[in-house]
């Protein structure tokens, strides 16, 4: 349990949403069990992530991991055209706009690059979500799933792709 698992980073994303709620609720919002969610929370209250007195997320610390430590520790591998959820919103990649866009070595350059799921609605190049249980909650926490997705591209691309990314985030994590 020491040691940070690629889910934790999306449980990390729910706290940041939702800061002080149950086990149960995140256990339910990120479509893991009570007790995975209980050791997620646990693993990023050891990493420093997430403060151990009041379960809230130190966005600060979460940007920097994403932006500098989730594509190294976690680094995403292309795989086959497979039909899935769109992990980009255009196949040029999601921050084509910001100047960036992924790098895709192996990746079919024409295709967007999709979370693969039977139900899926896309067809592109597969890659692993960093937790599974993203692929539970698609359609009943569309947050979440913008946060997932976010944090995959930082997976697939470069410099400029996890700089905009971490504006994204900053954003996404300000008090309204």
């Amino acid at each position: 349990m020491k040691y940070l698992r690629p889910g934790d980073v999306i449980a990390a994303a729910q706290i940041g949403l939702t800061p002080r709620l149950s086990v149960a609720a995140y256990a339910e919002n990120t479509g893991r069990s009570i007790g995975d969610a209980h050791n997620a929370i646990a693993r990023l209250r050891l990493a420093g992530l997430v403060d151990p007195a009041d379960r809230v997320l130190d966005v600060q610390a979460f940007v920097r991991f994403v932006q500098w430590g989730v594509a190294t520790a976690y680094a995403a591998v292309p795989g086959p055209v497979v039909t899935g959820f769109a992990i980009e919103p255009t196949s040029s990649g999601a921050t084509q706009a910001e100047g960036g866009g992924p790098d895709r070595p192996g990746a079919y350059l024409d295709m967007p690059f999709v979370w693969p799921s039977a139900r899926g609605n896309s067809r592109g190049t597969a890659v692993a979500p960093l937790h599974q249980g993203i692929l539970r909650v698609i359609t009943t926490n569309p947050q979440l799933v913008e946060l997932a997705r976010l944090i995959d591209i930082t997976r697939l691309g470069g410099d400029r792709t996890a700089r905009a990314v971490a504006d994204r985030l900053r954003t996404a994590f300000a008090a309204p």
